[in-house]
This record gives C-alpha cells, sequence and structure tokens, in this order.
C-alpha cells in the first residue's frame, strides 16, 4: 500500500527526434500508439502511475509544445499536475522542477520518476517494484534506480553494475551502484552481461523529494540557482514567469550525469518486469514477439516474401503493405512519408536530421 506522501512524476517532454516519421516534433513518440492496444505509450505510463498512487498524485512534466496532448490524452489530469517547461532542457531541470514543486506541496514526499515512452511487460510487478523502491527509500536517504536484467547485449542501453556481484543480484534486493556504463559497444555489453553483475539502466528513479533536493543542491549548484525563490513562487499566480525566467538561464543537463554517477547515495533495485526504451527502429522490431516464421514484424496490413527480419509499420490502417526480397530492412509508411532503411543500420537514427533541411520542413 501506498500512502498519501508517495507520488509519480511522468517525464514527458521528448522532441521527437527519435522513431521518426512516426514521431514527429509536435507529436513525439510518447504521444503516439504504435501497440495495437488503442492507447499511447504515455497513455500506458499514466494508467500504471495511477495504479500506484492515487491520480491526484500523479505530475507530468511536459513542454509549451506538448501540454495539449498531455491534457487531450488524459482529460481527468489535475491541471496543476502540468508542469510545463518553456523549453526542454534534459531530465535534471524536469527532475528539479518536480521536485520543488512537491516539496512546496509536501515536505515529506516521496517520488518516483517514470519516463513516458517506455513498453513493460508486467503491471502487477511494475507497481510491486516501485512501492518497495518507495518503501526503500521511506527508510533510507537513498537515490533508487530502477534495473532492468539484461536480455540481450544491446549498445542503446546504460548498464548499472551492482556491488556484491551475481549472488547479491539474485537475491532481488536493492543495491549499492558500483559503477554506470553508458551505451558500450556490443561487445562490452556481452562481457557486462556474462559477469552477472549489471542491469540496464531504465531511467526511473525513487527517492525522497528532500534527498534528491540536497543533491542536487550540492552536486548541481550552477542549475539549482536558478530555481532560487521557488518558495515564493511556485503553486502561486507568479509561477509561470518564475519559470520562463529559470528556464532562461537553464542549460541541458543530465540527471544521470549531474547526481547519479557522482553521487555517494546510488543504489539499484532489480526489477522484476520487462523493460524494453523505444529509442530506436531496431529496438521496436526486438521488443516485439509476434513474427512469423522468417522472423518479420509486419504490423497492421504488411504482407512479405521473400523477406527475414524486417519490420513493416503502418499508420494507414486501411492500406496493404507489400515488401519482397527484404533483410534485416525497416518499412514505415506514413501519411506523408515512406521510410525505408537497413533496420541495424546506425544511420536509421539520423535520418531525423532530414527534418533541418529547409526544403523538407513540412515533415519535422
Amino acid at each position: 500500500m501506498t500512502d498519501s506522501h508517495s507520488y509519480c512524476v511522468i517525464l514527458a517532454g521528448g522532441q521527437g527526434s527519435k522513431l521518426w516519421p512516426v514521431s514527429r516534433m509536435n507529436t513525439p513518440k510518447q504521444f503516439v500508439e504504435l501497440e495495437r492496444t488503442g492507447r499511447t505509450y504515455y497513455q500506458h505510463t499514466y494508467d500504471r502511475c495511477c495504479a500506484i498512487v492515487p491520480p491526484e498524485n500523479v505530475l507530468v512534466v511536459t513542454t509549451n509544445r506538448h501540454k495539449e496532448l498531455v491534457f487531450a490524452q488524459t482529460p481527468d489530469i489535475l491541471p496543476q499536475n502540468v508542469l510545463v517547461e518553456p523549453h526542454h532542457r534534459n531530465t535534471a531541470p524536469s527532475v528539479a522542477y518536480a521536485t520543488y514543486t512537491l516539496l512546496k506541496r509536501d515536505p515529506e514526499a516521496v517520488f518516483a520518476v517514470v519516463p513516458s515512452d517506455n513498453i513493460i511487460n508486467g503491471d502487477a510487478a511494475f507497481r510491486a517494484d516501485i512501492l518497495s523502491a518507495m518503501a526503500f527509500v521511506s527508510a533510507n536517504d537513498a537515490l533508487v534506480t530502477i534495473g532492468v536484467r539484461p536480455s540481450h547485449p544491446d549498445s542503446n542501453y546504460g548498464y548499472i553494475q551492482a556491488a556484491g556481484g551475481r549472488d547479491a543480484l539474485l537475491k532481488g534486493e536493492p543495491l549499492r551502484v558500483k559503477t554506470f556504463t553508458e551505451k558500450p559497444d556490443v561487445e562490452i555489453a556481452r562481457v557486462f552481461i556474462a559477469s552477472g553483475e549489471f542491469l540496464w539502466n531504465a531511467g526511473i528513479f525513487v527517492w525522497k523529494a528532500s534527498v534528491i533536493r540536497a543533491e542536487l543542491e550540492s552536486k548541481m549548484p550552477e542549475m539549482s540557482a536558478w530555481f532560487g525563490g521557488w518558495e515564493d513562487a511556485l503553486g502561486t499566480p507568479a509561477e509561470k514567469d518564475f519559470i520562463v525566467k529559470t528556464y532562461s538561464g537553464l542549460q541541458k543537463w543530465s540527471i544521470n550525469t549531474g547526481i547519479l554517477e557522482t553521487t555517494s547515495k546510488a543504489w539499484v533495485y532489480p526489477a522484476d518486469f520487462e523493460w524494453a526504451d523505444i529509442g530506436t527502429w531496431d529496438s521496436i522490431y526486438n521488443y516485439i514477439k509476434v513474427k512469423d516464421e522468417n522472423g518479420n514484424a509486419l504490423g497492421y496490413n504488411g504482407v512479405g516474401r521473400d523477406c527475414h527480419n524486417t519490420l513493416v509499420v503502418s499508420t494507414q490502417r486501411d492500406k496493404l503493405v507489400v515488401i519482397k526480397g527484404l533483410d534485416n530492412y525497416v518499412v514505415v509508411d506514413t501519411d506523408d512519408v515512406l521510410m525505408i532503411c537497413p533496420r541495424t543500420d546506425a544511420d536509421v537514427k539520423d535520418l531525423s536530421s532530414l527534418r533541418l533541411d529547409p526544403e523538407l520542413e513540412k515533415y519535422k
């Protein structure tokens, strides 16, 4: 059971640069439905959070560009629980804004920070793990990162080495963090997995508001200084102007590099749920379990002949997509863009830079 001091903070301010051309600047991937569920990734995240804490204790950090999507996709959310950033400045400013907001409302707040664009299988296990982590940080001055047991060597994910080694991880209890490694190459990832000491970094965090505040102000004083005066401004009519002024001076800071990789209070909690970060089309392909006998994931109306290990995604559900002779490709068909690329080519994610071409402005 949770209590009135428990909260969830959803980070929903992505820029739409990944999973292009389905994900766009005005409709980034967290607000897109790709799983045939009728719910977007953001909506699934909101649903999971509401199963952990009361809906009135769920906050969303987003940007001016996407706030209307938040209200449209979660119409019951309390307006005061949508924290609107004037500009996207990565995760540390988002966490700071949420931290000071919660401290103003509830000095005893404990909260989970949850990205809005993760795929999670096992909602009951997710709820149990987050509640267990909340209980742990309530009793300890710890900053907990949720770690996911890796299923394959993946160079797109960060890795956390837990103190105590393989045997300690098997117990499923919170452990001190030994090292963080961001996106190693596949060979190093393979060594990590073989050791049994590493977990994927899911980017899900749990901590007391008072503890993360102290770490922010100690480890990131330049950023924290821009939030000076929050006690008087947040939760009042002056909040909007205060946040505009604050963000005018903020750089892009990561909570991982700014806090978790330097603090002495980092712990990792081994999760029991399945998780995937949908940062690339290759990660979507690896996540999809329903494939044909040749390893193809063909989406709603895809038909393949002599194809292997190919992903087809179409947003046009009344349109047939027929492919032949493709091995390890991704085919993405939207109403205005057709993209065909090698599935595992690192350049796939760079194609979104086409949006910056003045002649292709409308496709951004």
